[in-house]
């Protein structure tokens, strides 16, 4: 009876574990901010990737609406040529977690990360497309919203979770260090592709 009862705790220890244990993320290990993922693929294979994950997301997709299984199909692929720094790959990311994680607040299609997870990969493509980006943003909210994003030395500033700008309705979604987390993240990226930058 006693053994019983142990498979059953270990069992669900291992659900429990499978489902929040460090957000189960395929980028998992940046946890402990990484310097330059692996640059193994050649230009032409990176892009084959990219044009595999975006036909893989696409398939069965009507308008706006893109297939969970496809998404799924699709993202690794997508993924690998994002961290070989293909900027469409990275905006295709982005776009498929932003979408599960932020908006929808939920794991999305990869059903075994928390949303908190899928949030904040999300966010740490959006911050990294910032510092790779020309683009400035317009008002003095956001370029000081935008000032705290790109610099991890900073503190949050008391009500940032709460700003009325454009862009930080996604902090709702997360805690100070999953957003910490993907600052930091992505500025140590941010100099891994130095032709990417304008």
């Amino acid at each position: 009876m006693k053994s019983r009862w142990k498979r059953i705790v270990l069992i669900i220890l291992g659900v429990l574990l499978l489902r929040y244990g460090f957000f189960m993320s395929p980028l998992h290990h940046l946890r402990w901010v990484r310097s330059c993922p692996d640059q193994s693929l050649s230009p032409a294979e990176v892009e084959a990737r990219y044009q595999e994950g975006k036909a893989a997301t696409e398939e069965g997709r009507m308008g706006e609406y893109y297939l969970s299984t496809s998404i799924l199909a699709g993202l690794p692929a997508l993924r690998e040529a994002a961290e070989h720094g293909h900027l469409e790959a990275m905006g295709e990311v982005r776009s498929h977690l932003m979408h599960a994680g932020i908006i929808n607040v939920s794991s999305g299609p990869e059903f075994w990360r928390t949303q908190l997870g899928v949030a904040e990969e999300a966010l740490m493509w959006f911050i990294l497309d910032a510092h790779l980006g020309d683009e400035a943003p317009k008002s003095e909210e956001e370029k000081a919203t935008f000032r705290i994003l790109l610099d991890p030395k900073l503190p949050f500033p008391d009500g940032f979770f709460r700003s009325n700008s454009g862009t930080a309705w996604m902090f709702q979604m997360l805690s100070a260090g999953a957003l910490d987390h993907a600052r930091k993240q992505a500025y140590a990226w941010k100099g891994c592709w130095p032709e990417k930058k304008p």
